[in-house]
């Protein structure tokens, strides 16, 4: 739904730029009467163009599958250094081409802002992955019963969220982020995260569109 609405204001936003541009459109960058305005033009065409296409590969999922539930074993949150567990009801049968790959990633959410911008830009808060570990299930597992999963956490993942009102500390804190080329970005750090989420990602192939479920499961911090 969340990608409809972007298409949709996106395509508004496209329509409505194109009608102040004076016609026809110059897209010579050194002819004199050239407005940079067209370049935002391509480029809200071109995020309307992409939030469809992610609609419409949802849509199909939907369609081919059905909607997942999850349904979680035991002590809710899961403790750490306990077990995770549960079964997943499928909509509709799938048959997958390959094995199920079940995926439980722990993300770190930290604020951070970009001090090269003048003034500096207002916090944002950007997700890193701090743990994880993968399970498969066969092929050939009968869905009709749901998909069994259980995974082992671990005893830690690092110092518990604290929300920044609640750092009371005078020492100087930061949190910054090495982006290299080609590599990805590395987060260093020297303060707790401000929150931290638990996601349960679950793919397999299919002769169709690949199956591919999201959760966000309850873990204690």
């Amino acid at each position: 739904m969340l990608n409809w609405v972007i298409a949709g204001l996106s395509a508004a936003a496209a329509v409505w730029v194109g009608w102040m541009l004076d016609w026809p459109w110059i897209f010579d960058m050194h002819d004199p009467e050239f407005n940079p305005m067209i370049m935002f033009e391509g480029l809200l065409i071109g995020v309307a163009a992409w939030h469809i296409v992610k609609a419409l590969r949802w849509r199909a999922r939907s369609r081919a599958f059905g909607v997942t539930n999850i349904k979680i074993s035991g002590r809710t949150p899961a403790p750490l250094g306990g077990e995770l567990s549960g079964v997943l009801h499928l909509g509709r049968p799938v048959a997958p081409t390959a094995d199920w790959t079940l995926k439980l990633t722990c993300l770190d959410i930290h604020e951070t802002h970009d001090t090269r911008d003048a003034p500096p830009s207002p916090y944002r808060r950007d997700a890193y992955p701090v743990w994880s570990t993968t399970i498969t299930l066969p092929a050939g597992i009968d869905t009709a019963r749901g998909l069994p999963f259980r995974f082992q956490l671990p005893d830690s993942v690092g110092p518990k969220p604290v929300q920044p009102m609640e750092r009371k500390s005078a020492h100087f804190r930061f949190t910054a982020s090495l982006n290299i080329p080609g590599f990805r970005r590395i987060v260093t750090h020297n303060a707790p995260p401000v929150a931290r989420s638990w996601r349960l990602l679950v793919t397999a192939p299919t002769s169709g569109p690949n199956f591919r479920v999201e959760f966000v499961v309850p873990v204690e911090d």
